[in-house]
């Protein structure tokens, strides 16, 4: 064996590798050489990620937006239904003042 075989240094860096190696096993291989064809599928899902965020935006603008409406369609009715019990109030007084003459 020579010398540098015998380093502690090195036999305790071949040891890490080994070690890494038995961890990662062959995902670390994987890793580390990319193939186009992965890189494409990455690329792909990326861009139907996307496509799906973009959608849901546009769905929950519409949404925000019908709320809105249905918000200030509710208020009127709530105004206008304070005004017909004030109007009804006020004939029921005209009614009542009515039948004592």
């Amino acid at each position: 064996a020579t010398g540098s075989q015998m380093n502690p240094t090195n036999l305790k860096q071949q040891h890490q590798q080994q070690a890494k190696n038995e961890l990662l096993g062959s995902a670390s291989k994987e890793s580390m050489t990319s193939s186009p064809s992965s890189t494409q599928n990455v690329s792909s899902g990326i861009a139907g990620t996307m496509s799906t965020l973009n959608e849901t935006h546009q769905l929950l603008q519409e949404r925000g937006d019908k709320l809105a409406r249905m918000s200030d369609r509710t208020a009127e009715m709530a105004n206008q239904a304070n005004e017909f019990a004030r109007l009804a109030k006020l004939l029921n007084e005209k009614n009542s003042r009515q039948q004592k003459w």
